[in-house]
């Protein structure tokens, strides 16, 4: 075993008897091993603390300072603590073996011992603790290594979060500047409708230029919304009763047809308003209509488990299953070929607004043309 693991292996013993430490000595350096025979507890403690061995064969009843006392202090000491020690004693009672091991003691030998036995656990404890020293070392190199990428993870996240924060001002800056030359613009237009003879021609125009104006402004607002989002905004979920009034007041609100059983006369009054919440649930109801054939939109609504979960049902999709999965994508082209095209960047930004809240928002295509708006809401509890 010995330059197997450890090289050359240091090992101490510590016994009164002469006899005992030159057989032991003997013993051990014919194998190999660089051997420190002493004939004291106290001289063992003082070369231990200069030169610590690999390990320690240790004998318990010695003048001065017993070899329990001597394992105690060994252990307490925190660059010692880890050396193997192993008794060898002629004691052979039980409670010796439990007092030995109770101080510290990996191995017990009884004298007089087998010289093949004694070195086959010598040797056992020295790879034992050669391989706690290199999952030590293994550890700390790991622990380094996970110090430093995440160091690198920290670092690229900030660099991410200056880009971020720099696309946000730059689009902040775009959608403000626009604004100026857009309204100049619209008041030149407006200018020149009233210059012009009235016709059904020109009420056409005009009737398009204020849909076109509406739709920029609704696009600037939605662009500096979707920069100004961001997690913890939301700092507290909405309970089941407030979503259930706000479901309530849009039910009222657009005349949708609810697939559920509701309780519409329930006094929601003294729920806490969410506007944001509010918007994209509005948002939604707008997509619904664009996929929608019939007069009034169908919506269920429920609880499941933690969640609000709202549906709205459409018959009259244009997508098929992937630009349905697509949709809500920032940069998705989808949207402006789809029935949806007049609603701009609101869908983002309402589903941004529940993903900011925990939730979920998902658009399916089913058979055919119809489809249905999943919207899930985490709700805190009372």
């Amino acid at each position: 075993m010995t330059g197997e693991c450890m090289g050359n292996p240091r090992v101490m013993i510590v016994d009164d008897s002469a006899e005992n430490l030159r057989l032991l000595e003997n013993m051990l350096t014919a194998r190999g091993y660089g051997v420190l025979a002493l004939p004291s507890g106290a001289m063992a403690l003082r070369a231990a603390k200069k030169a610590p061995p690999d390990i320690i064969l240790l004998d318990i009843n010695m003048p001065d300072m017993d070899g329990y006392e001597v394992c105690r202090h060994i252990k307490e000491n925190q660059e010692l603590s880890e050396i193997p020690i192993i008794f060898i004693s002629a004691l052979d009672s039980q409670s010796n073996k439990i007092d030995a091991f109770k101080a510290g003691g990996v191995d017990y030998i009884t004298k007089p011992f087998n010289m093949e036995e004694a070195d086959a656990r010598i040797g056992n404890h020295l790879k034992i603790a050669y391989l706690k020293q290199q999952l030590a070392a293994n550890n700390q190199l790991l622990e380094e290594k996970v110090a430093k990428r995440t160091a690198e993870l920290a670092g690229i996240n900030n660099r991410l979060r200056s880009i971020e924060t720099l696309k946000s001002d730059f689009l902040n800056m775009i959608c403000y500047e626009m604004r100026t030359p857009i309204t100049g613009m619209s008041k030149l237009l407006e200018t020149a409708f009233e210059l012009l003879a009235d016709s059904d021609q020109l009420s056409q125009l005009y009737d398009l230029y204020r849909q076109s104006r509406s739709r920029i402004d609704d696009l600037l607002d939605d662009a500096m919304i979707l920069t100004s989002l961001e997690e913890g905004c939301f700092e507290m979920n909405p309970t089941f009763d407030s979503i259930k009034a706000l479901v309530k007041k849009i039910v009222h609100k657009y005349r949708i047809e609810l697939t559920c059983e509701f309780n519409m006369k329930e006094d929601m009054s003294r729920q806490p308003r969410y506007d944001w919440l509010e918007k994209a649930v509005d948002t939604f109801v707008m997509v619904a209509a664009c996929f929608s054939s019939r007069d009034r939109i169908r919506m269920s609504f429920s609880q499941k488990r933690d969640n609000a979960h709202i549906c709205f049902y459409m018959d009259n999709m244009n997508l098929d299953r992937n630009k349905a999965k697509s949709f809500f994508d920032i940069m998705s082209t989808v949207r402006s070929s789809s029935y949806a095209e007049n609603l701009g960047l609101a869908p983002v930004v309402a589903e941004r607004i529940i993903t900011l809240y925990g939730g979920k928002v998902n658009l399916f295509h089913k058979d055919n043309r119809s489809g249905s708006l999943d919207v899930e809401i985490p709700v805190a509890t009372k």
